[in-house]
């Protein structure tokens, strides 16, 4: 969510209203640091009430992220005013989201006939968008959340672990199988260096660590300051970490539609303003 926070405070800036719908626990928070329009529908109404509440907006512009149809593929069906969709397209097991949707790849379809292209896409995927004739917009640079504009105070007591040892801090809003692994990864490292410490940036709901452990937004605040940071390979870690790319250690991690080990793999090949460019390709289309 915070990649499409990071387009509509772009859009913002030239005056676009936008509201997002967001089935993500951090909504509200979102909405507290952003000001953004930010509506929270949970998972189980998410089918059946996004189309409604966007088709009583009146919505002039509908931007799918990441699923051509939606990720439960509530949009399949929808084809009033075709031309007003764009699908923001990320790396995606395509065939596996299409299975769980319940849909064929339709060819023809209103929603994939625009393609904001938000990274190198897997061969498979970029196939389909190309052989439906889509109008493909590529990205220049990633899509990053821009943290330097919320200024937000660090926690006092991880300001000093900063500013005094080597600090390895570790960043997820996963699993707490997946932040331990993250932290064995920044222990493995300390150990090797034989210096340093790991801190950790989770959610409240990953429960206690075996090291100092902090709920902040946006962590972006934190690197800057940090030794080596330690994160999954997913779409918002890599823009962020773009501007310390040699402090960045990243573990990819299996996920049902994200491809993260495909996206650590390739080349990002340029550093654009991602949210920038995005937001005037959209505002272009309205």
């Amino acid at each position: 969510m915070v990649r499409a926070c990071a387009v509509c405070l772009e859009l913002a800036k030239q005056g676009i209203a936008t509201r997002i719908f967001s089935n993500s626990r951090f909504s509200t928070d979102l909405r507290r640091v952003t000001g953004l329009d930010i509506a929270y529908i949970p998972s189980g109404n998410w089918v059946g009430q996004v189309p409604v509440v966007a088709e009583t907006l009146r919505a002039d512009l509908v931007v799918l992220d990441a699923f051509p149809w939606g990720i439960r593929g509530e949009w399949e069906d929808y084809h009033a005013n075709p031309s007003r969709f764009v699908t923001m397209a990320r790396r995606l097991h395509v065939d596996a989201y299409l299975e769980a949707a319940g849909i064929r790849w339709d060819y023809s379809a209103p929603q994939i006939s625009r393609i904001i292209v938000a990274e190198p896409l897997n061969p498979d995927y970029l196939q389909m968008l190309q052989d439906s004739g889509s109008e493909l917009r590529h990205l220049t640079g990633r899509i990053r959340f821009p943290a330097e504009d919320f200024p937000v105070a660090i926690p006092r007591k991880s300001v000093k672990f900063l500013q005094t040892e080597r600090i390895w801090v570790v960043v997820h809003t996963g699993s707490r199988g997946e932040t331990d692994q993250l932290l064995a990864r920044a222990r493995m490292g300390i150990e090797s260096e034989d210096a340093g410490q790991a801190v950790a940036v989770v959610p409240a709901f990953v429960g206690p660590l075996r090291c100092p452990t902090f709920q902040y937004f946006p962590a972006a605040h934190y690197y800057g300051l940090a030794y080596r940071v330690v994160t999954g390979a997913g779409y918002n870690s890599l823009a962020e970490m773009s501007l310390w790319p040699e402090k960045h250690v990243c573990i990819p991690f299996d996920r049902r539609y994200d491809d993260q080990a495909g996206r650590l793999s390739q080349a990002w090949p340029g550093s654009g303003n991602g949210a920038e460019e995005a937001a005037s390709l959209i505002s272009g289309w309205l």
